[in-house]
């Protein structure tokens, strides 16, 4: 087996038995890429693609899967690249028409980046709020244990405390939730004339009455009586 790493594309062409290619360079143009496509078609051999570059852009990518979907030796392919959108699609067709493809592992950011525990999709912060508001809406709003239940059975690392956060600020929740109604005391009624008073006392200690050299009074008792609403001082 033959591991030939990208250095050019013209030693390429006159190697038919390449079985590992591994693109690892820092700067590969679409015409590069179109080059490489071209020989792909034609080499039998390869068993084998690692696709590391964050540089190669959508265009470059789709003629190099393209040129992938004649190779029926294809069983491991590597991608990592940070700008791939447009090749996802092409590269699900090569799946489903390779049948000699074992390996397969496309790290492309947080829309296929799954969990090793879950085998879920992985959701960063800056998602949080189109999962969750996907999830609460296909549950009709049901609340905060539907929500969380169907969050967490397509997607992973999604808190529930972000859950909690967007529950607070769901408009057709906050509607329909029922405004808690205080509940009535039942009043006291008095029987008669000085059986129930309501007492308060006003502290005077910072401006005390002075009547006299040894008459001083700082304190104010206010008597009420709920019968007859008589009032009644005393200092």
């Amino acid at each position: 087996m033959k591991v030939l790493s990208t250095i050019s594309a013209q030693s390429l062409s006159i190697n038919e038995t390449i079985q590992v290619l591994s693109l690892s360079s820092s700067k590969i143009k679409d015409n590069y890429c179109q080059h490489l496509a071209e020989i792909l078609q034609y080499n039998g051999d390869l068993a084998c693609l690692c696709l590391c570059d964050d540089q190669i852009t959508d265009r470059g990518m789709t003629d190099l899967i393209n040129a992938l979907t004649t190779n029926n030796t294809l069983k491991w392919l590597n991608a990592f690249n940070n700008s791939i959108n447009q090749c996802v699609t092409p590269i699900c067709e090569l799946l489903k028409e390779n049948r000699t493809l074992q390996g397969f592992n496309l790290s492309v950011g947080i829309d296929i980046a799954c969990c090793v525990k879950t085998k879920k999709p992985v959701r960063i912060y800056e998602s949080f709020f189109n999962v969750i508001s996907e999830c609460h809406g296909s549950v009709s709003h049901g609340g905060r244990d539907k929500t969380l239940c169907e969050v967490n059975s397509h997607y992973s690392w999604v808190p529930r405390r972000a859950i909690k956060i967007f529950l607070k600020h769901c408009t057709p929740c906050q509607v329909r939730k029922p405004i808690k109604q205080h509940v009535v005391s039942k009043p006291i009624i008095s029987s008669g004339v000085m059986t129930r008073l309501q007492v308060d006392l006003v502290d005077m200690r910072t401006r005390p009455d002075k009547i006299e050299q040894d008459v001083v009074f700082n304190w104010i008792l206010n008597c009420i009586d709920h019968f007859s609403n008589f009032a009644g001082l005393f200092r």
